[in-house]
């Protein structure tokens, strides 16, 4: 298992795939590269957890072949789990911060909002 990333996180997430491809799920039209998940969720409780650190991982791989899914474990065997001890960031993170321009979808008081 690899270290989880803590530093430079969003340009090794740019950086870390190439290729998007719509996935199972998605809304008509759209194409990903990662589709971030997180182990921020108590699933006792439904709720996010009191304490960090939380990870965030990519659930999906990339190649010019396709996509596959990936757990956590293959994530951290692969150097791509991302470490936050704030929830805020690693909440803002999974759901696309690290992304440059209009691609954001924001996270705001437990709504997702879109922003331009």
């Amino acid at each position: 298992m690899a270290k989880p990333i803590k530093r430079r996180r969003k340009k090794k997430a740019r950086d870390m795939r190439k290729h998007a491809y719509h996935v199972d799920g998605q809304e008509k039209g759209t194409t990903s590269t990662h589709l971030m998940k997180s182990d921020i969720i108590n699933d006792a409780t439904g709720k996010p957890r009191d304490k960090g650190p939380y990870k965030v991982y990519p659930s999906i791989t990339t190649n010019k072949y396709g996509h596959n899914k990936q757990s956590m474990e293959q994530a951290s065997n692969r150097g791509e789990v991302f470490e936050f001890s704030n929830l805020k960031k690693a909440q803002k993170f999974e759901h696309g911060s690290w992304k440059k321009g209009k691609l954001y979808t924001g996270f705001n008081h437990g709504g997702v909002i879109q922003h331009d």
